[in-house]
């Protein structure tokens, strides 16, 4: 995984990880400048659900994103999917 170091803005790579629990983890940083040389800690955890599981646990509960929330993240989806099209040269639309 990769993080982007938050003052030189260079490339930084996971050195080790660890689960707080079986929604949360914790990220230990380090980042790729030599001159920089900053290490620092994230957490990822699991946010909401977009698409409901097919093999649901027992005792782990995660919220529904709502609607609204689904139609932005399909039209951000379609968005960049647009503007990473390549046009080709005598071809239109």
């Amino acid at each position: 995984m990769a993080f982007t170091c938050p003052h030189c803005e260079q490339v930084s790579y996971t050195r080790t990880s660890r689960y707080l629990s079986n929604l949360t983890q914790e990220e230990y940083f380090q980042c790729s400048n030599l001159t920089c040389g900053h290490t620092f800690t994230t957490y990822r955890y699991v946010r909401e659900t977009l698409c409901p599981p097919a093999l649901p646990k027992a005792g782990v509960s995660i919220p529904m994103a709502t609607k609204q929330r689904l139609s932005e993240l399909q039209h951000e989806l379609r968005r960049k999917k647009l503007e990473n099209q390549l046009e080709l040269p005598g071809l239109t639309a």
